[in-house]
């Protein structure tokens, strides 16, 4: 068993690697909990957190028994100037998790994150510029029959997360008109 002390800001994701053995991971802070089952990425076992409140939040991992592999700590600090953290919804309308209203007005760009760098530093700066508030972009490459290899999913989330900086919510698409859908072209 290791104790280890990390920082991230308020709805940054953080992430744990984990043993083969360990089933789940319980966060705990003053005022809530989650619990989090780890997945495979590659040949790594990771578990991936966004706090949602600030100040100290310990974790422990532990096996399918309920024994402790691992324990640890993170410091959650305010968010960064200008985060309002994600979208949810109150009543019927949208808003940001600090409270400020959220007016969605959304762009598709589907595959613009398997562009090569430039491409999409242009597609960021078009958007910056744009009126919008969401860009919906999809999962699977068109014409996909296989779910991405675990590379690709991290260049998709690189690009969610350069999408949330510039102030933008993505919308993923996880399924499109063709793809691995049964009884759709592809399966």
């Amino acid at each position: 068993m290791s104790t280890t002390a990390r920082t991230v800001r308020r709805w940054d994701p953080v992430e744990l690697e984990v043993s083969d053995t360990a089933a789940e991971v319980t966060f705990t802070h003053p005022e809530r909990w989650a619990v989090t089952e780890p997945v495979t990425v590659g040949r790594r076992r990771l578990v991936r957190f966004a706090p949602d409140h600030t100040g100290p939040w310990h974790y422990t991992v532990s096996d399918r028994d309920g024994g402790e592999l691992q324990t640890g700590s993170i410091e959650c600090l305010p968010p960064a100037d200008g985060d309002t953290g994600p979208v949810q919804v109150r009543g019927t309308r949208f808003v940001y998790a600090d409270g400020t209203a959220h007016h969605p007005i959304g762009t598709t760009a589907l595959s613009w994150h398997q562009q090569d760098a430039q491409t999409r530093a242009a597609t960021l700066a078009t958007l910056a510029r744009s009126p919008f508030s969401a860009v919906r972009m999809s999962v699977l490459a068109p014409g996909a029959t296989q779910w991405p290899a675990p590379e690709e999913l991290d260049e998709l989330e690189s690009a969610v997360l350069a999408l949330r900086d510039t102030g933008f919510q993505a919308e993923l698409v996880l399924f499109g008109g063709q793809g691995l859908l049964p009884g759709r072209p592809g399966w």
